[in-house]
């Protein structure tokens, strides 16, 4: 005999009723077709998510924290240096800016604001390559301009160094001496003003080149030495004209 009634011998709202609750009691004990042992595992997730949900709105905060001040430092940074991505307009101003800037590289490294040196020397970088590009539309003699050009390298390739180095690790950052870039840098950079002297007359067409500025003051002086002469002939002549008479 069989242990239960047949299911063809079962009531249609018992078979019907108990299909249902059997279908209820799956989907509680076995969401997602999973298996009963692993229902205790999504709850203990949901238990911890509030506590995740916590931790991640905090880390969220100091993040947007770390944001708003460094921000802040960049502003304040700018506003300190007036560092800018706007090009001088001349080569004598861009000399100027260069030489500017490379005193205050000098200054951040001597008190340890690292950041703040970075941010200088990737304004140098862009000072050089506007330089370049002046000097490379300037009409002036092809010797001057790779002259000048080899000077404006040596000065990017410098503050190259300086740049890889402040990206390197911490205690080698605290190495960094200007001392070993400056002497590099400052020649450079008076040879570059020497020579682009001609080069910003080029560019801006302005002003007259030094030796047409020599030359108008030499015949200046020569002129003025001539009428003197002159001068000095007439008076003389004067006197001896005034003495025969006498």
């Amino acid at each position: 005999m069989s242990r239960c009634p047949t299911l063809a011998k079962q009531p249609s709202h018992l078979f019907f009723g108990s299909v249902y609750a059997l279908l209820a009691g799956s989907l509680i004990l076995f969401p997602g077709c999973d298996t009963g042992n692993k229902s205790p595992v999504v709850v203990k997730e949901d238990a911890k998510a509030p506590a995740h949900t916590d931790d991640h709105d905090k880390s969220d905060h100091d993040h947007d924290h770390m944001d708003e001040d460094h921000s802040d430092e960049k502003s304040a940074q700018k506003a300190d240096d007036g560092h800018s991505h706007e090009m001088p307009a001349t080569v004598e101003a861009a000399i100027a800016q260069l030489k500017k800037v490379t005193g205050q590289v000098r200054q951040a490294l001597k008190s340890g604001e690292t950041d703040k040196a970075d941010s200088l020397v990737h304004s140098i970088g862009h000072l050089m390559e506007d330089l370049n590009e002046k000097i490379a539309a300037a009409k002036i003699d092809e010797k001057v301009k790779d002259a000048a050009t080899a000077a404006s390298n040596k000065i990017f390739e410098a503050y190259g160094e300086i740049d890889e180095a402040l990206h390197a690790a911490e205690d080698e950052i605290k190495k960094i001496d200007f001392g070993s870039f400056g002497p590099t840098i400052n020649k450079a950079t008076k040879n570059l003003e020497a020579l682009l002297l001609e080069a910003k007359d080029a560019v801006v067409g302005e002003k007259p080149k030094k030796d047409d500025k020599k030359a108008a003051a030499d015949k200046k002086a020569a002129d003025k030495k001539a009428a003197d002469k002159k001068a000095a002939d007439k008076k003389a002549a004067d006197k001896k004209a005034a003495d025969k008479k006498a």
